[in-house]
């Protein structure tokens, strides 16, 4: 997937700025999302079903979730990475609820 925002570009597991030409590996991170500040946005690859999650310049954090729904995929992110959305499972009952994250 490649998802382009401002003057970043992310595929695969890279990450690019066009206007200074610095490409970085994206480690630990399914790729989902870039924001304009080259935040990258998608799940943690190493839990399965998924966790979301986002990676500043090569740490990983996971998105807080409720404990009893702690499973989704990455959503939609708003341009300039304040708003994330997704929709969270239920392990027991099956029950998807939407959730946003906002940062300040």
């Amino acid at each position: 997937m490649t998802n382009v925002n401002g003057d970043w570009i992310v595929g695969g597991s890279s990450r690019w700025n066009v206007r200074t030409g610095s490409l970085d590996q994206v480690t630990g991170l399914l790729v989902r999302k870039i924001d304009k500040f080259g935040r990258v946005f998608g799940e943690a690859p190493d839990l399965a079903p998924p966790y979301p999650a986002v990676w500043v310049n090569g740490t990983v954090t996971w998105l807080p979730t409720d404990p009893r729904r702690p499973l989704g995929m990455m959503g939609r992110i708003s341009l300039d990475g304040t708003r994330i959305t997704t929709v969270l499972q239920a392990d027991n009952p099956p029950d998807p609820r939407p959730v946003v994250w906002t940062c300040r």
